[in-house]
């Protein structure tokens, strides 16, 4: 799972750094960033119980405190892709609510990369008293406080997504009285529906993780076998979900210029075999009148020259 999601970080990297028009954007910079951080994230789940101290008798565990101690420290450096989902939130509210423009975002992008960043990191370092084996791979085993940053990132990011869905409701009903609006107004609802699918991929691989962290502090997570391992398997692949909604506008695009030439292929096609038709019916008819075929065959050179020699 964690490949997937390293090869999905990876081609947004690749995709959104690619071109100097594409770097420019403020969202892609977020994109590649969160992307980057999900990278480091899953390179240490992907080692799974391999860096665990083999003290510890678990399967494939074959690590000391310091390997352990490595692992926890990039799982929660990872999470900084978490906190970057909510300023792609809040870039998404301010774009679709308060109509900022790409100047004014960009001149406030400290503010988009500096929060998160810093407290990801903060707490990596605070945590690394208490990297432990948490049976799937090392993490924080501390009781509760490692997890606020993940459960105010979901309560801001689901406030903020109901905020951008309000105004767009609200803002659906005026453009169906005013002709003008109705342009802005579709795409305003495009670009929320964008926004959504991330939130989705957001809510899709951290409720999972926040769910198992909170089990095996209070003990229950072994009673719910079915659970954790759809959440381990669910946690190392925000990534992969990354990479299918940011490629999913292009599907929709290409989707929808196939539907609009659909028609004119089909008429084409037509055509053709008309015209193959009516070729076939000529070429019949002169073979008809003349009493030959239209594209004589020519005779063989062997043939010629053994009848000049007869």
């Amino acid at each position: 799972m964690a490949i997937l999601s390293m090869f999905g970080s990876s081609f947004i990297v690749f995709d959104a750094l690619r071109t100097k028009r594409k770097r420019g954007k403020l969202l892609n910079q977020m994109l590649s960033t969160l992307s980057l951080f999900d990278i480091l994230g899953s390179i240490a789940y992907a080692f799974t119980t391999l860096p665990t101290p083999d003290s510890d008798y678990l399967y494939g565990s074959k690590g000391n405190k310091k390997t352990c101690l490595a692992q926890g420290f990039f799982i929660q450096i990872g999470t900084i892709a978490c906190f970057l989902n909510v300023s792609i939130s809040m870039y998404y509210l301010l774009t679709i609510k308060y109509g900022w423009k790409h100047e004014k975002l960009n001149r406030k992008r400290a503010w988009f990369f500096f929060p998160p960043i810093v407290i990801g990191i903060v707490f990596a370092f605070v945590g690394i008293p208490f990297y432990d084996n948490l049976f799937l791979w090392c993490n924080n085993s501390a009781r509760y406080w490692p997890e606020i940053p993940v459960i105010l990132a979901i309560v801001f990011a689901t406030v903020i997504m109901c905020t951008i869905a309000i105004d767009v409701r609200k803002k659906s009903h005026t453009s169906a009285r005013h002709s003008l609006r109705r342009k802005s107004m579709a795409l305003s609802r495009m670009v929320f529906k964008q926004a959504l699918w991330f939130t989705g991929a957001f809510y899709v691989t951290w409720v999972p993780y926040l769910a198992m962290q909170y089990m095996w502090t209070t003990g229950t997570a072994f009673y719910v076998y079915g659970f954790i391992l759809y959440a381990a398997s669910s946690v190392p692949l925000q990534g992969f979900w990354n990479f299918v909604v940011y490629v999913r506008p292009r599907y929709l695009n290409d989707a929808k210029a196939s539907r609009l030439t659909a028609p004119i292929r089909s008429r084409a096609t037509t055509l053709r075999t008309s015209i193959g038709r009516l070729s076939s019916s000529l070429r019949h008819l002169v073979e008809t009148k003349t009493g030959r075929h239209a594209n004589p065959v020519i005779p063989n050179v062997g043939e010629l020259d053994r009848d000049k020699t007869l």
